[in-house]
C-alpha cells in the first residue's frame, strides 16, 4: 500500500542536528571545504535516490545542480527546469494566498470556518465552531492528520464530479471527525486543517484553488504551478519513486486513487513547480525577510519574522540556537514519490533547498528525508561560514 504522508518529522527529529549546525555557524573554526553542489547531488543519488536537485540562494543569486534521472528505467537525466511535486512545502503558498486575501479585506486571520462557510453550520462538530483561519494554517485546529491513504480511504461519502461540491463533501466529513487535540490549544499536524482553509479561500475567491494560487500569489512573483504529479499532465517530466533504499517502485502518475487524494486535499500539498520557479519563490522570501519591498504580503512576512524557537506558522517551522541567536525557517514535504526540503535564514541572508523524485513508504524509516536533511544542512552551514 502506498503511504501518502507529508512528513513533518524534520521539524521534530531534526531540531538537535539543526541547532548544532546553527551553533557552528558562529564559531571561529577554519571554514570546512565547501564541495560543489553537483558533488552533493551525485552523492545522494549514489546513496539511493533516483534523482535530486540542490540549490543555494541569496537575495542576489540562485545556483542549481542536479544528478540522477527523471525516469530510472530509461536513464533520462534530471534537470532543474523540470517539475517536482512539492508535497507539504506547498503549504506556505496556501498561507500566502490567505495573507493576500486578508490584505484585500476579504477575510481576517481570526475569521472562523462558519463565518466564511455558514452553509456548514449544521455540519460541524461543536469543538470546531470557534476554529479560525490562522489556527488552521498553524496546525492548531485539532483536526485529524489526514496524512495517509488508509486514513483518507475511511471517507465513505460521495465524490461528485463538480469541483466545489466535491470539496464541500470532503470538508463536511473532516468537520465531523473527532478532534485529535483540543482545537486552538496545541500544535497537531493536519492536512485536514489546510484542506478546510483552502475551501474557505476558494469560497472567498470564487475560483479553484490552483487558479487562485497562480493568479493571487505566483503570477506577481513571475512563476506558476501545476497540480498533482508532473508526469500526469506533461511529457518528459520526472516520475516519482517510492520505497526503501534499493527497493524502489515507480509511482503510476495515472493512479486514480492518488489523483483523487491529490484533488481532495490540494491546499495541503498537491502543487508542482519547476525547481527553478521554486528557487524564485524562496528567493522572494529572502528578499522580503531582509527588508526589501516585494509582492509578498507584509502580514505573512511579519508573522514569520516574529516566530519563536520551535514554533510552526503559515507553512514554516522555526528552529533557533539560543547561544548564537541564529534561526532558520524550514519545511519538509513528501508526496507521490517526491520529497522536498527548504531551509531559509530567518533574516533573509541565505537559503538552501533540495528536491528529489524519491520518497519513503515507511514513516519509521525516513531515509530520503534524512539524506536530504543532512546534505542540505551541510551546504547551508558551509555557505554560512
Amino acid at each position: 500500500m502506498i503511504n501518502k504522508n507529508y512528513l513533518h518529522s524534520f521539524f521534530v527529529t531534526g531540531a538537535v542536528l539543526v541547532s548544532a549546525c546553527l551553533s557552528s555557524c558562529n564559531q571561529d573554526d577554519k571554514k570546512p571545504e565547501d564541495p560543489p553542489m553537483i558533488r552533493t547531488a551525485q552523492q545522494v543519488v549514489q546513496q539511493g535516490l533516483v534523482g535530486a536537485v540542490f540549490s543555494k540562494l541569496t537575495t542576489e543569486s540562485t545556483s542549481f545542480d542536479s544528478a540522477g534521472f527523471t525516469n530510472q528505467e530509461q536513464g533520462i537525466a534530471l534537470q532543474s527546469t523540470q517539475y517536482f511535486a512539492l508535497g507539504s512545502n506547498g503549504k506556505s503558498i496556501t498561507a500566502m494566498l490567505a495573507a493576500k486575501m486578508v490584505e484585500a479585506g476579504l477575510v481576517q486571520w481570526n475569521s472562523r470556518i462558519i463565518d466564511v462557510l455558514p452553509e456548514l453550520k449544521d455540519n460541524i462538530r461543536a469543538e470546531y465552531s470557534e476554529v479560525t483561519l490562522e489556527q488552521l494554517l498553524d496546525h492548531r485546529s485539532g483536526m485529524i492528520p489526514l496524512t495517509s491513504i488508509e486514513e483518507a480511504q475511511s471517507y465513505d461519502g460521495d465524490f461528485p464530479d463538480d469541483r466545489w461540491e466535491r470539496r464541500v463533501h470532503i470538508i463536511k466529513w473532516i468537520l465531523n471527525q473527532k478532534p485529535v487535540a483540543a482545537p486552538g490549544t496545541s500544535f497537531s499536524y493536519s492536512n485536514a486543517g489546510y484542506t478546510v482553509a483552502g475551501a474557505m479561500l476558494e469560497k472567498l475567491g470564487k475560483d479553484s484553488y490552483l487558479n487562485l494560487v497562480n493568479q493571487w500569489v505566483l503570477a506577481p512573483l513571475g512563476i506558476s504551478a501545476i497540480m498533482t504529479m508532473p508526469a500526469t499532465q506533461l511529457a518528459n517530466q520526472p516520475l516519482g519513486y517510492l520505497g526503501q533504499k534499493n527497493h524502489l517502485t515507480q509511482v503510476n502518475p495515472l493512479d486514480e486513487t492518488l489523483l483523487r487524494l491529490d484533488d481532495a486535499i490540494a491546499p495541503a500539498g498537491s502543487l508542482c513547480m519547476t525547481a527553478q520557479d521554486y528557487g524564485k519563490y524562496l528567493r522572494w522570501h529572502l528578499m522580503a525577510l531582509s527588508g526589501k519591498n516585494t509582492p509578498i504580503p507584509f502580514s505573512y512576512i511579519d508573522k514569520l519574522q516574529k516566530m519563536s524557537d520551535g514554533e510552526y506558522k503559515l507553512g514554516w517551522g522555526l528552529i533557533k540556537n539560543t547561544q548564537s541567536n541564529a534561526a532558520i525557517l524550514l519545511h519538509l514535504g513528501e508526496t507521490d514519490g517526491f520529497t522536498s526540503l527548504a531551509i531559509l535564514d530567518q533574516k533573509g541572508s541565505l537559503g538552501v533547498f533540495a528536491l528529489a523524485n524519491t520518497a519513503t513508504d515507511d514513516d519509521n524509516q525516513p531515509w530520503v528525508a534524512s539524506l536530504l536533511q543532512n546534505n542540505a544542512l551541510q551546504l547551508y552551514v558551509n555557505a554560512k561560514h
